[in-house]
């Protein structure tokens, strides 16, 4: 059976046996259906035909109805594969030899793609071979595409329109759009505008910047004068994926801009949306006054403003505060007025820093100036999700595990005994933020009945018979995710709180008497770490795990940024703790050695003591997330997973939402049928 070639449309023909043929025009190998219809064939055709052209969505259409026909053809699933990354074929000017190149991009690696893993499962040997090869190809080229775009500074809106018409001329949305960027940047909109934003990219591939803004913009508005023009292959890839990234982050609004045609002629998926007409200039003004309802603080004045914070305008600004002071040195409430300023600033620049404690502390502490009350609970709820545990799932006991959704809701992975949620939802207090097992039930081993759950205003909820709590939590920060019999968190005001439901251990006590701390760490053994703000960790111990040499470590450590501990050994006897410095330092003290580490620059880690089993050796493992998201061990340059941003003991959460389980007590991560909420904070 002859077909055309995927790349420059030749023709191929397929010999009796094999489905591999080499194209006689370009050289490419490439692999082939075998259908026995000729409208199949010729419904095959078409679908390459759309994917050569670009119109990605169109193929993929045309495939799935092919394997309706033939679920179990693996050049399909291979196909579909395509579709997804926006995959074609080019000629490289140096061999002349056809290479593949990305027009899409995910942060999901193709090796863990379902229809990629499909194609591989029913191809043959010949097949999965040149498959593999091509994935390599192209998981490579996502791998730079996200590292590009990555370095990219974010925008505030992306523009979406038709550059030209089929003459190569200019389109009146070219114009139009245009009139729409000059006036959002007039404002301080960062706006990626194709025409404008990516003119000193040409020579190279603009995938990197497309994705980058694509990804970072809170708005899209597409801009079209006729329901072709908004269809065209390029167009419709843009906001096809803005669509896409919005069912993941629902703070994305899209905005049909149309004019010289009617509402009705725009497309179905526009359907639910708010599309504005644009025909007169006080149209373009009335979008430019909802764009700051949407966007307040627009990144082009964040910057400006963080700039102008770290300068403070040296020269000008201190000269003024001479002439100022000089001058109305005698009235008190204007030299408090410009003492708050500062403060004020300062505060505000820790907050875009992500010193999210000093924040709160700062704007608590101005009373009511300006809006600092609104920023220091925005302070507090970035403070309380950087800290915010996700997941808890405990391995090595029964009963019922839990995640928080992404609508903000603790939700059951696994529903024993009748377990239900029903007070672990959104309500008058927020989103859930965290969830904590509740300590042991006196002989009731089964901790994960009775979840209690910490909301985004710092209210903590107990659910079942209350946990045994005395009082109701508020102003919570952080909260152990399961702290044996004591419960134990960190309010905004820097201290510790502490209850014992069931008895009272002595050596928790002295936390009690903390200040100043914005985070703390913890082990069910009998540790507990608190990081103060001034870079310090404080430490206490219960009797059998009493260590002078590690409350030496730990007076001998300063400027911490971050510090994490768990306990081994096998009397679980040994402590562990890894703390970084400001400089990227990092001290691991192994049971009493000391260990340092250097550019240890991480967002998250994980220690871990593996018990003495028939399959496994002691040792320790410290699992940790660079700024690049990938998960490695400590010493091990070998990426476990890529697109990380949440790990705890037993589970892992990638940047889409993708919740995986069981990555130490197992062969490797397994990925579960739920997606949870993702925190700009991690990122």
């Amino acid at each position: 059976m002859i077909y055309k070639c995927k790349i420059c449309g030749g023709s191929v023909t397929l010999d009796s046996v094999s489905r591999v043929a080499v194209c006689d025009y370009c050289g490419t190998k490439q692999v082939f259906p075998r259908f026995t219809d000729e409208s199949e064939r010729r419904l095959f055709e078409s679908g390459n035909n759309y994917l050569q052209h670009g119109e990605y969505d169109k193929a993929e259409s045309v495939f799935n109805q092919l394997l309706s026909i033939a679920p179990k053809d693996a050049e399909i699933y291979w196909d579909l594969v395509l579709c997804k990354y926006g995959v074609t074929f080019v000629s490289d000017s140096m061999t002349g030899k056809y290479v593949p190149t990305c027009n899409r991009t995910y942060y999901e690696s193709i090796f863990d793609d379902n229809n990629y893993q499909k194609a591989i499962e029913y191809a043959d040997e010949e097949e999965r071979t040149l498959y593999q090869e091509y994935a390599n190809i192209i998981h490579e080229i996502q791998k730079g595409i996200l590292e590009i775009s990555r370095k990219e500074k974010p925008f505030d809106i992306f523009i979406s329109y038709k550059e030209t018409d089929v003459n190569g001329n200019r389109t009146e949305d070219s114009i139009k759009a245009q009139k729409i960027y000059e006036k959002l940047t007039e404002n301080g909109y960062k706006v990626f505008f194709s025409r404008i934003t990516l003119e000193n990219k040409i020579g190279t591939e603009y995938e990197p910047y497309i994705y980058a803004a694509l990804s970072s913009s809170k708005v899209m508005l597409t801009v079209s004068s006729s329901k072709d023009n908004l269809e065209a292959p390029w167009v419709k890839n843009e906001w096809n994926r803005f669509l896409n990234l919005r069912q993941q982050d629902n703070s994305k609004v899209l905005i049909p801009l149309y004019f010289d045609m009617s509402r009705d002629e725009l497309p179905d998926e526009f359907a639910i949306l708010s599309a504005q007409e644009i025909s007169g200039e006080e149209n373009i003004t009335e979008l430019v006054r909802g764009i700051k309802k949407l966007i307040p603080l627009p990144v082009m004045l964040a910057e400006k403003r963080k700039a102008r914070n770290k300068k403070i305008k040296i020269g000008v600004f201190i000269a003024s505060v001479v002439i100022i002071i000089g001058t109305i040195a005698a009235i008190p409430h204007i030299k408090n007025y410009i003492k708050e300023s500062q403060e004020y600033e300062v505060a505000i620049q820790q907050l875009y820093d992500g010193d999210y404690a000093e924040a709160a502390w700062g704007f608590e502490a101005l009373d009511g100036f300006k809006d600092s009350e609104d920023k220091k609970i925005e302070a507090e709820k970035s403070w309380r999700n950087s800290l915010a545990t996700a997941t808890v799932m405990n391995t090595e006991m029964g009963g019922n595990e839990y995640y928080i959704s992404t609508n903000g809701e603790a939700e059951i992975l696994n529903i024993n005994a009748g377990i239900t949620n029903n007070d672990m939802n959104t309500n008058e207090h927020g989103e859930v933020v965290s969830i904590a097992l509740c300590p042991n039930r006196g002989g009731d081993t089964d901790i994960t009945k009775n979840p209690y759950v910490l909301y985004e205003d710092g209210y903590l909820m107990n659910s079942a018979d209350n946990n045994n709590l005395e009082n109701d939590w508020e102003d919570v920060i952080q909260i152990s995710d399961g702290f044996s019999n004591t419960n134990v968190a960190l309010k905004s005001d820097g201290t510790m709180l502490v209850e014992h439901p069931y008895h009272t251990d002595k050596w928790i006590e002295p936390i009690k008497e903390w200040h100043n701390i914005e985070s703390f760490a913890y082990d069910n053994s009998g540790v507990i770490l608190g990081l103060q703000t001034d870079g310090k960790v404080k430490g206490v111990f219960s009797e059998n795990m009493r260590s002078q040499e590690a409350e030496s470590f730990l007076d001998g450590i300063s400027n911490i940024k971050k510090v994490y501990v768990t306990c081994g050994g096998v009397n679980n006897d040994e402590i562990y703790i890894l703390a970084i410095n400001d400089e990227n330092t990092g001290y691991e003290f192994a049971n009493g050695t000391v260990s340092k580490w250097d550019d240890l620059d991480i967002i998250d880690a994980e220690m871990q003591y593996l018990h003495v089993t028939e399959d496994i050796n002691p040792r320790l493992d410290i699992y940790v997330v660079n700024k690049k998201h990938e998960l490695t061990k400590l010493g091990d340059d070998k990426v476990i997973m890529n697109d990380v941003v949440y790990v705890d003991k037993n589970s892992i959460i990638s940047r889409n939402g993708n919740v995986y389980k069981g990555y130490i007590y197992s062969n490797g991560p397994e990925k579960l049928e739920v997606k949870s909420i993702v925190r700009d904070e991690w990122l």
